[in-house]
């Protein structure tokens, strides 16, 4: 799980969690999730997508990350005085990648972007 916190409120303004396994390379099975983007927590199902079955790579990291918002509602994604609605979607696309290239690092692969 990796967040990025408000400095004024110290909420997470958004958080992600990525969990993968990996077989002769290829991921076998992701799971993705976010907080702090829209009112619940919500898993990534597009993100999943991308990853799986994918050898894992810098370019698949970054497909994944930027497929991280096609399954919400973007009416739905939270603008507040901590940060705007553009701004979450930003940051959850940079936590997605941040997020999976740790994931990655726990099974043994070093993504370099």
């Amino acid at each position: 799980y990796i967040s990025k916190h408000s400095p004024g409120s110290r909420y997470t303004t958004v958080g992600v969690a990525s969990r993968l396994q990996i077989d002769n390379d290829q991921v076998t099975d992701a799971n993705v999730a976010a907080n702090g983007v829209v009112n619940h927590g919500v898993r990534l199902e597009s993100v999943e997508a991308v990853l799986s079955g994918a050898a894992l790579s810098s370019e698949i990291i970054n497909s994944a990350a930027k497929q991280a918002t096609t399954s919400l509602n973007e009416s739905r994604i939270i603008d507040d005085r901590q940060a705007s609605a553009e701004f979450r979607v930003k940051l959850l696309e940079a936590y997605v990648r941040r997020s999976l290239k740790q994931s990655a690092k726990r099974v043994g692969i070093d993504i370099y972007m």
